[in-house]
């Protein structure tokens, strides 16, 4: 028997992130970068000495760390929590030793502190916001009773001179440190919160989408039961239609024998086209077809539908391609078979063309959707009461445009004295024979 071993979970340090979050953290570390070497400068204008180390090392450090995020943020590879944790965690030490050297707790920049907490409250999970938090109260407390006083080398200031302008300073740096503060949360937290948002409605778009798939499967499961159970009563109809052909005298019973013959066939064939449409959705083949040729072929086919009635084309036909699969074809046949049925009149067919899409417009007289149907277009068994179809055209017309890249919109349209129908089909452009694809017509 063979050894099976359930795959683990990765770890909450093991969790891969969003590639946009270096971006973050790349605007994070250049800011600290820059406080550190902003704030030693104006220590040193204005006659503090600070420790040569700072200078040297500390500094230095934080920028060559800088580097490296900006040089992995440009590799694109998604970060993990450990590595990003890790980088947070050295920024905030280098930080902190920083502040240990330029007057500990009395330096205004000591609030930055709460900038990596901030950060890894909005990317990283609870686990890595405790420990930041942590790590950043210590340091905080750390320097409350070691660091290194701030020492003036003016021999103008002393005593109580001395001390006005520590506080000015002081005080200065604190609004200083507190409004750039705010600007980087404002820039970091704001955009961390729409990509959040962003994510969600894109997870709640694919749960849309797969319960539409299984919906499909579905129904794909019965139909393919059903045209397989159908082919043997039809092959039994075919026969008795021939039997009973030898035993009719009348003229207008032969006649009608005849037309249940060719409506037999025409099952027959619609069937064996089902099953080899099927079967090319089944190898994910999409081709490009010319636009006049998927016209030409809809006219064929919407005869046989609606042999009473002639679907019109709009000239002239754009010289464009169309993305084509089998089940396009399918899905603008139900379009122009709901809009025949709903007008009893020649629906139009036309297509044109914008930058990016291709638009198919069928155009009729009828009524158009009710006003309560117009937003559900994309489920299935939604009808109107007067129709007595089963509801489904409209939801598998909508399920393979959407599959597609494409778009369905049904609206109504003032047209001088008369109000008309528009089933508006946009589907992506394609130009020509994209690779990959086979050309059709073209």
């Amino acid at each position: 028997m063979a050894n099976t071993q359930a795959i683990k979970p990765n770890r909450w340090f093991q969790q891969a992130l969003n590639p946009s979050s270096l971006r973050f953290l790349t605007w994070y570390m250049l800011f600290i970068s820059a406080a550190m070497l902003i704030s030693a400068s104006a220590f040193h204008w204005q006659g503090y000495n600070l420790p040569a180390r700072l200078y040297w090392l500390a500094i230095p450090l934080h920028g060559l760390a800088t580097g490296a995020i900006i040089l992995i943020s440009r590799a694109g590879k998604p970060p993990r929590t450990d590595g990003y944790l890790l980088m947070l965690l050295a920024s905030m030490l280098l930080l902190g030793w920083f502040l240990h050297d330029s007057g500990g707790h009395t330096n205004p920049l000591i609030s930055v502190l709460l900038l990596p907490v901030a950060m890894a409250a909005a990317i990283l999970g609870w686990q890595a916001s405790i420990l930041m938090t942590l790590c950043a109260i210590a340091i905080y407390s750390a320097l409350t009773e070691f660091y290194v006083p701030l020492n003036s080398n003016s021999a103008q200031l002393h005593g109580h001179a001395a001390h006005e302008h520590f506080m000015q300073l002081h005080l200065l740096g604190m609004w200083l440190t507190f409004g750039v503060s705010a600007l980087l949360l404002l820039l970091v937290v704001q955009p961390l919160a729409a990509s959040i948002r962003k994510q969600k409605e894109h997870i709640a778009q694919q749960r849309e989408d797969t319960l539409r798939d299984e919906q499909l499967i579905a129904l794909a499961t019965f139909a393919a039961s059903a045209a397989h159970q159908m082919g043997t009563p039809l092959s039994t109809l075919s026969i008795l239609v021939d039997d009973l052909k030898e035993f009719s005298n009348a003229p207008e019973i032969e006649q009608d024998l005849n037309t249940m013959a060719s409506q037999i066939d025409l099952c027959k064939t619609t069937l064996h086209d089902m099953m080899r449409k099927a079967e090319q959705v089944r190898s994910e083949s999409t081709q490009a077809i010319q636009a006049e040729t998927l016209l030409n072929q809809l006219q064929k086919q919407f005869t046989l539908l609606q042999p009473q009635l002639s679907l019109q084309v709009a000239h002239p036909i754009p010289d464009t391609h169309v993305i084509y699969s089998p089940t396009l074809e399918q899905a603008l046949l139900n379009l122009l078979d709901n809009a025949a049925k709903a007008s009893n009149d020649n629906p139009l067919i036309r297509v044109s063309e914008n930058t990016d899409e291709t638009i198919i417009t069928i155009e009729d007289n009828g009524p158009g959707l009710p006003a309560n149907l117009s937003d559900k277009v994309g489920q299935p068994f939604v009808k109107n009461d007067k129709n007595s179809g089963m509801g489904l055209g409209l939801f598998l017309s909508n399920a393979t445009i959407n599959r597609l890249g494409g778009t369905l919109q049904i609206r109504r349209n003032q047209r001088c004295e008369n109000t008309v129908t528009l089933t508006e089909v946009r589907l992506p452009k394609t130009k020509g024979s994209p690779h990959g694809q086979h050309s059709i017509g073209g």
